[in-house]
């Protein structure tokens, strides 16, 4: 298992600190815990095929990324160990 490196601790704080950024943009800085209750209630609203749509293009995507990716990705590998 790899440890992260100072990039990758870079890059987690940045997408922290955006999304904190896009948060207090959208929702100001009012309670929060009302803001996660109309979060909820928006997320519970939406029709039951957005969920589908969602689920089905990640899917689509995760499938591209093992058939696509992971066997490029070790050919690659095999061919700099010979």
């Amino acid at each position: 298992m790899r440890v992260m490196d100072e990039r990758d601790v870079f890059d987690l704080l940045l997408v922290v600190g955006v999304s904190l950024a896009a948060y207090v943009h959208v929702y100001g800085l009012a309670d929060p815990l009302a803001t996660a209750d109309e979060i909820a209630a928006l997320l519970l609203a939406l029709d039951v095929r957005v969920y589908l749509v969602l689920g089905s293009v990640t899917g689509v995507f995760f499938v591209a990324y093992l058939v696509v990716y992971l066997p490029q990705k070790d050919t690659n590998r095999s061919v700099r160990r010979s």
